[in-house]
């Protein structure tokens, strides 16, 4: 009878090369060169987000509460105008994402993940899909209106 002896390899996040680029990597007293890997951190929320150690992790994607809508952030040591991070000196930027769409009840609706720290930033744009109107976000805030093109505010949440 033949014996065999199986290994099963796992990875975690922590395992992976993050970032553009090849590095050098020592395997068995052995270097290898490696691509590295452009991907996002999930978290929960922004304040997870902002505890993330920056000389790690440099990409971040903010799920809602139910992990079916979420957002992309990218971390940048120069700039001051994103979510401050807790572990360097610079900010989490939203990256611009596609054109998110969102109903009138939705937008309304200050707990929806739409009107959230996480989601809404100044300039935020999104698409009402019972109006047929593009939207922008007034502020950071989970109660800062959305306004249209004319600036006139189209939805308040509450």
């Amino acid at each position: 009878m033949a014996t065999r002896n199986i290994t099963k390899l796992g990875i975690v996040m922590q395992d992976i090369a993050q970032g553009i680029g090849d590095i050098t990597q020592k395997r068995n007293n052995v270097d290898y060169t490696v691509g590295q890997q452009d991907v996002r951190y999930p978290v929960i929320n922004a304040t997870d987000m902002q505890d993330l150690d920056v000389t790690v992790f440099t990409l971040a994607r903010v799920y809602d509460t139910t992990c079916t809508r979420f957002v992309d952030y990218k971390y940048d040591a120069a700039r001051s105008d994103g979510l401050a991070s807790n572990t360097g000196p610079g900010v989490w930027v939203l990256i611009a994402p596609p054109i998110f769409v969102a109903g009138t009840a939705q937008l309304e609706d200050i707990s929806d993940f739409i009107n959230t720290q996480d989601f809404k930033q100044h300039g935020t744009q999104i698409f009402n899909v019972n109006t047929n109107k593009p939207l922008w976000a007034t502020g950071n805030t989970d109660a800062a209106v959305w306004v249209d093109a004319t600036g006139s505010t189209a939805h308040t949440p509450v």
